[in-house]
């Protein structure tokens, strides 16, 4: 049984003295955090009336997630206003305005005065004799600017006092074309402008609103869109709708220091392409004001029928060279504006005729390609250059636990008459404190009997310590010590080379792109135990590791090569300009006759230059001209350009 003495209690209470002087001060509460605004929405019927058609639940899920409102409601503004007055005066009402998108004379609510280019934020209490409630606007010139006001008003600390308002510059993008929208949505714009989305359809009905905005407009030339541009830039379409193949962009002034920028490219590819490199601020991509050439594509469109091979070079094989080939020839497939074959002898042919920059310059060996591929244009797949190499590492992770510490060293005899020992690291130091406070109140020894004291510490526990210490210090330099060693190859490949699609009419390239690639591939390739001695000992190393040996692992290689091509080809529609896969309307009342050469014959197929953009179809019948006249075919098999055809 424990028995608290007048003693034993006075050491208690040093030591809370002690432990109390030493605590760190706590931490106050009760300051306001950010975020604190939201609960005014505690507890309360919340009413958001916004202007906004898409999205407005959405908005009001922004503004009020987290707040343990009692009842929420999202209405439109004609919804309230079909409520009768009495029902408002019993809700928080928060008004979310897009001013872009309000008539010209509608002012919501009342009490905002808002100008054009101001974000407004407003709180009002409004008591009633049944409790407390708010009105809350949040107006801002455009959606972007709305949906950037919602989240700082919700970083607020507590309600405002006086309304608070910010001056802003708005941008508004309008895209026209199927591949204007798909360039803007596709990269999300960024920067401190927040742009905003302007429908086409909603352009004119807004023109009020967006006299206090910047614009810039967008224009994919080969959409049909073109065709009904909005009568706000006919005194600009001759610009916008120029047919070459370069992007071209301005900019024009508006009244009040605005601008309203144009950026028109041949199709939406190249236009994303443009876009993708100034996210941040379009407007800097019109930096002029007349037309000034952004990007110039090359003009494929009169090629129909692409071969396929592939130049290998040092460090890579055959396999290798083919299997890239393969890939790019599925590549320019997924293009869908090519009728792609694969030759894989033309690999051997090329190997043994020379190229150069310009293509194949050589009559003979065009003639010699040309026969062989049976195909408009060659893409070559020159993958010359590919060095790199693997380096061997290892690392070591100990396996065996840590030994117990050494013992502590006894704590000498204490001057006091009851005698005591404080474990930790700092306990002689607490020790020191504690027979300082209650020397005076519990006693201390008398010479003798302390000296009797330190004697028999001095004679037994000191070396009984020392002894421990020596045992505990041999137990831990002869120890073995297992460690888990694994061995890793970290492989690395650059691949240089270039793409080219080569006119075999005049052998001249008519698009050409270099290949620039590095991969590192990292790999284990072996795990063991290894053992040394000595509870310090350090992780062992491996004497038996490879150097490097300069050798690329053949998947690492296979895989950049492809990755780089597979790249170059999916970009190919933002740098020229291809064939249209659309086949042309046939009219009932036409009767033109449609003429092809025959461009390859396999047995009993013959290949014609002719497709769905002609108007074929599986079935007809093709009839022979000329010196062929009395030949006739029927089409099995029909591509955008070219068809099957058999006697």
């Amino acid at each position: 049984m424990f028995i608290l003495t007048k003693s034993r209690a006075l050491f208690v209470c040093a030591v809370y003295a002690v432990l109390l002087f030493l605590a760190p001060a706590p931490v106050q509460a009760g300051r306001p955090k950010e975020g604190d605004v939201l609960k005014i929405f505690s507890n309360q019927r919340v009413y958001v009336i916004t202007n906004v058609d898409e999205g407005a639940p959405a908005l009001a899920d922004a503004l009020l997630e987290g707040c343990a409102v009692k009842e929420r409601r999202v209405l439109s503004l004609s919804e309230w206003n079909a409520l009768p007055r009495e029902t408002r005066w019993f809700v928080t009402c928060v008004y979310l305005v897009d001013r872009e998108r309000l008539p010209s004379w509608s002012q919501v609510p009342l009490t905002c005065r808002a100008e054009p280019t101001e974000v407004w934020q407003e709180v009002v209490r409004t008591g009633r004799d049944w409790g407390i409630a708010y009105d809350v606007t949040v107006s801002a010139p455009d959606r972007a600017h709305l949906e950037r006001a919602i989240g700082s008003f919700r970083r607020l600390k507590e309600a405002p006092r006086k309304i608070v308002t910010e001056s802003v510059r708005s941008l508004a993008v309008v895209p026209v074309g199927e591949g204007a929208t798909q360039a803007v949505t596709g990269s999300p714009l960024r920067g401190d402008r927040y742009p905003h989305m302007v429908p086409l359809r909603d352009y004119q009905s807004r023109q009020t609103r967006m006299t206090a905005m910047d614009e810039i407009v967008l224009v994919d030339r080969g959409s049909a869109i073109v065709n009904t541009l909005p009568t706000a830039f006919a005194a600009v379409s001759d610009k916008l709708l120029a047919a070459n193949a370069d992007v071209v962009a301005w900019r024009e002034s508006k009244p009040g220091g605005y601008v309203r920028a144009y950026v028109s490219a041949p199709t939406g590819a190249m236009l994303a392409s443009i876009v993708a490199k100034s996210p941040d601020n379009l407007l800097a991509l019109a930096a002029f004001g007349t037309p000034t050439v952004l990007a110039s594509a090359r003009d494929l469109r009169p090629v129909r029928r692409v071969a396929v091979a592939s130049v290998a070079g040092q460090s890579m094989d055959d396999v290798t060279a083919q299997s890239v080939a393969a890939l790019a020839a599925t590549e320019l497939r997924n293009l869908n504006a090519f009728e792609v074959l694969e030759r894989a002898a033309l690999t051997t042919v090329l190997a043994e005729i020379a190229l150069d920059q310009a293509g194949l310059t050589r009559g003979t060996n065009r003639a010699k390609v040309r026969q062989l591929a049976a195909a408009d244009a060659l893409l070559i797949v020159d993958l010359s250059r590919s060095t790199g190499g693997t380096q061997y590492t290892s690392q070591a992770v100990r396996a065996t636990a840590p030994m117990e510490p050494a013992p502590r060293r006894p704590s000498e005899p204490s001057r006091l008459k009851n005698d005591f020992n404080v474990g930790g690291r700092n306990g002689d130091l607490l020790k020191a404190v504690v027979v300082g406070l209650l020397k005076n109140k519990v006693g201390t020894k008398t010479d003798d009997e302390y000296e009797t004291d330190l004697r028999e510490y001095r004679r037994t526990a000191l070396p009984a310590w020392e002894r421990s210490v020596r045992d505990h210090q041999a137990r831990a330099d002869t120890r073995q010590i297992a460690w888990r060693q694994t061995i890793a190859a970290r492989s690395t490949v650059h691949i240089a080379g270039s793409v080219r699609l080569v006119d075999l009419t005049d052998g001249l390239v008519l698009w050409e792109a270099p290949i620039a690639s590095t991969d590192v591939a990292e790999k284990t390739t072996q795990t063991r135990t290894a053992y040394t001695t000595g509870e310090m000992s350090a992780a062992p190393g491996a004497d038996d590791l490879p150097g490097a040996n300069g050798e690329i692992p053949g998947e690492l290689l296979t895989r950049t090569a492809e990755k780089a091509v597979g790249d170059l080809l999916r970009a190919l529609p933002a740098s020229a300009l291809l064939p249209s896969t659309t086949a042309p309307p046939i009219s009932a009342d036409t009767d033109t006759a449609q003429t092809g050469k025959i461009i390859d014959v396999d047995g009993d197929t013959v290949l014609i230059g002719l497709g769905t953009n002609d108007g074929l179809r599986v079935g007809d019948t093709l009839v022979g001209t000329g010196a062929s006249v009395g030949l006739r075919l029927q089409v099995t098999r029909v591509r955008p350009r070219t068809c099957d055809a058999v006697f």
